[in-house]
């Protein structure tokens, strides 16, 4: 079997449009996906005079999880930057995956 890296993405994002990336990580190939509520405070960097800079978010949230194939993790990426980022408060990671039952994956 060659070798197939996998990703975990996690995102979180306002409840308000959760639905929305939700139908887009699945539209982009994503087989399936899990849906968290939660509550968070994100900061970006810090201030001037290297004083806590505001926050970028805080209050409830949504944590969506989906393990894809790694090429697809960066295509959603790529994707939520482009339509996500700059609008609303949306913060995203990708880590390695090693994945039990691969079969199912492939």
């Amino acid at each position: 079997m060659p070798d197939t890296r996998f990703s975990l993405v996690v995102i979180l994002a306002e409840p308000e449009i959760a639905d929305r990336i939700v139908a887009d990580v699945k539209r982009l190939g994503a087989r399936g996906y899990s849906r968290y509520e939660g509550f968070s405070e994100w900061r970006r960097g810090r201030g001037p005079d290297d004083a806590p800079g505001p926050h970028d978010w805080e209050g409830t949230h949504v944590r969506i999880e989906t393990v894809v194939r790694a090429e697809l993790a960066t295509t959603i990426l790529d994707h939520l930057s482009a339509s996500y980022f700059r609008h609303y408060a949306v913060f995203a990671y990708v880590a390695d995956a090693t994945i039990a039952r691969r079969d199912k994956y492939l």
